[in-house]
């Protein structure tokens, strides 16, 4: 079984660096870009207006447009010869009322033709909110993130620390990433599980429909696979790239809890192959969701001292518990019947370690019984129970076949002795019958023959 442990050790995140660049707590740093001071001066205008907040600067030419009501204004423009009339002199009053509420019309008429095609112009070119930001120049220009979260969902994920499963820390973080991130970003789901698989393969601008994703996430009763996943997420940035309307710049964050059976891999071989791959495509960061010094008990096996139980007779069970990560001391483990707790014991096992415990048990129904052994108090959930069903058999019909029957033989004496021990019972149902006689018995009435 795949151990629960703190994730790899120095040394293996070392060499999962790959080129040996800084490493912090399993994160590849991506290298920092030079300083574009020197070069500003040669930054055209488009750029700068590109990076200020539009995404199609191109289409901000098409705001010339505004000026053809202006032009076509003034080229209709009428030209009035004034004659006085003195048969119109009484009505000039009325007439210069009129022609000042007409001209406020028209004024208003051009206004509205000429922001029709800036605004149409504003709108092509694809505003977008800027960010405040601390840093000044060109070193405050931030462009959007595609976030691609690869999210571990093993088994060993619901590991309990401080009431908190490590899948429940790893949701948290995502929505602190996510709370966090610039208006404009676009964001992608992948579960790193046994196989893994894409929740969102289309990059999403709706950060709502990301964090309900998330909150659905369970944890497997199965292993993950490290491949698949980094498959998934090398084909996914490759989609991103080649869509002009997703962002370049890539961030991918895997949270995982570095479990050795699925990262020792990634040491070597294609994993590693992919992983340094990813990196150069953006930022990779890989967080780790571990406990320090964890404990984990996982009952391996369940068996009976006997083949069968026998009703009220008692039978041994025999408990097989392993020690993952550290040692543990004064641990109880129950033995249950039919929801009831029949019997139980402490156990003290230590560092990556095996033990057998043998618990007594007696049934005094027959039929079948379920059995279950448990480790309540233990922080991993999955690997703490075995449930077996039992059958309790009131007789044991045994047949022995002779030449010639006798009273008592050695076969009856064998298989009831006087003096049985309680562990052993013999048959309650014990007959010897001739060859012929047995020719003409059906052999399902007999247990044993």
């Amino acid at each position: 079984m795949p151990s629960v442990s703190n994730g790899l050790s120095k040394y293996q995140l070392r060499l999962l660096s790959l080129a040996n660049r800084p490493v912090s707590v399993g994160q590849f740093v991506k290298p920092v870009s030079p300083s574009l001071a020197e070069g500003e001066s040669e930054m055209t205008i488009g750029f700068l207006l590109g990076q200020a907040g539009f995404a199609s600067v191109g289409m901000l030419f098409w705001m010339a447009a505004a000026a053809i009501p202006i032009v076509l204004h003034l080229l209709k423009r009428r030209h009035r010869l004034v004659v006085p009339w003195a048969a119109m002199r009484l009505l000039q009053q009325v007439i210069q009322r009129q022609s000042r509420r007409a001209r406020w019309q028209q004024w208003l008429l051009l206004a509205m033709r000429t922001s029709i095609p800036v605004l149409l112009a504003l709108a092509l070119a694809g505003p977008s909110r800027s960010v405040p930001s601390d840093r000044t120049g060109i070193d405050a220009i931030r462009s959007n993130k595609v976030w691609i979260f690869v999210v571990d969902t093993s088994y060993s994920m619901g590991y309990q620390s401080q009431d908190l499963t490590r899948l429940e820390r790893a949701k948290q973080r995502i929505s602190q990433l996510t709370s966090n991130s610039d208006q404009g970003d676009a964001f992608a789901l992948i579960v790193l599980d046994q196989p893994s698989r894409a929740i969102i393969v289309q990059p999403t601008w709706d950060k709502q429909r990301l964090l309900s994703e998330v909150l659905r996430l369970q944890t497997s009763s199965a292993g993950c696979d490290l491949l698949s996943a980094l498959t998934i997420t090398d084909q996914l940035v490759a989609n991103c790239l080649h869509d002009d309307l997703l962002p370049d710049n890539i961030e991918i964050v895997i949270l995982t809890d570095l479990g050795t059976d699925a990262w020792l891999p990634a040491i070597s071989g294609s994993a590693a192959t992919l992983l340094e791959k990813l990196h150069r495509s953006g930022t990779l960061t890989i967080e780790s969701i571990t406990d320090s010094n964890p404990a984990n008990l996982a009952i391996e096996d369940v068996r009976l001292s006997s083949a069968r139980a026998m009703v009220g007779n008692s039978i041994q069970v025999i408990v097989t518990i392993a020690s993952y990560g550290q040692a543990v001391q004064d641990l109880p483990v129950q033995l249950q019947i039919g929801g009831q707790t029949v019997a139980e014991q402490s156990v003290d096992i230590g560092a990556d370690q095996r033990q057998e415990l043998r618990l007594l048990v007696r049934l005094d129904q027959p039929g079948e019984h379920h059995m279950s052994v448990s480790i309540p108090s233990d922080n991993l959930k999955i690997d703490n129970r075995i449930d077996r069903i039992v059958l309790a058999e009131a007789d044991f019909r045994t047949l022995t076949v002779e030449n010639q029957p006798k009273t008592v033989n050695p076969w009856q004496l064998a298989l009831r002795p006087s003096l049985a021990t309680e562990l052993s019972p013999g048959p309650t149902d014990l007959s010897s019958v001739s060859v012929l006689q047995w020719s003409a018995m059906p052999a399902s009435r007999w247990d044993l023959l």
